[in-house]
């Protein structure tokens, strides 16, 4: 599967916006792929035009980081160009952030939020330097989700 245009896949991210949750097989607690797949279509079918894959609300803490490139994977597919797909990195470190951000770019996906987890001692070059590595080496548009806030962040993201 071939990424959108960048341009194309900006000119579509607006409305609606599903933080996609996971479902777990009962007993076993597997990721229920099946489900996954029939909920995508039910969204889908009912108007939904972007499907957000978040490390909160689709239980990255419960999942490997194999689960969580399965989970992307079967997103891409299910929803197969009908929508959006916002794939999510993980709070890792950086040579992981970017080898799954290579791996999102291939299997399809629209976007890509990096979720961060900033230690206090960040400073906004420290933010600046991590994001901008991984843009330099993602060519589908990223989405920005961190816990450092304030001023030095905005600037920092501005830099981008």
């Amino acid at each position: 599967m071939h990424p959108r245009e960048y341009e194309e896949t900006r000119s579509h991210i607006r409305g609606l916006v599903l933080k996609q949750p996971t479902p777990f097989r009962p007993v076993t607690f597997e990721v229920d792929v099946d489900s996954l797949r029939q909920n995508i279509d039910y969204w889908i079918e009912n108007g939904l035009l972007i499907v957000l894959i978040t490390g909160g609300t689709s239980d990255f803490t419960c999942l490997s980081d194999h689960e969580i490139a399965e989970l992307t994977k079967v997103t891409v597919d299910a929803v197969n160009g009908r929508a959006i797909v916002i794939a999510a990195t993980n709070s890792r470190w950086l040579g992981q952030t970017i080898a799954f951000a290579r791996y999102c770019v291939e299997i399809g996906a629209d976007v890509l939020m990096i979720q961060k987890h900033e230690p206090p001692q960040a400073s906004a070059q420290d933010y600046y330097e991590y994001h901008q590595a991984i843009a330099d080496e993602c060519p589908i548009p990223l989405f920005y989700h961190s816990f450092l806030t304030g001023k030095p962040s905005v600037k920092a993201l501005l830099k981008v």
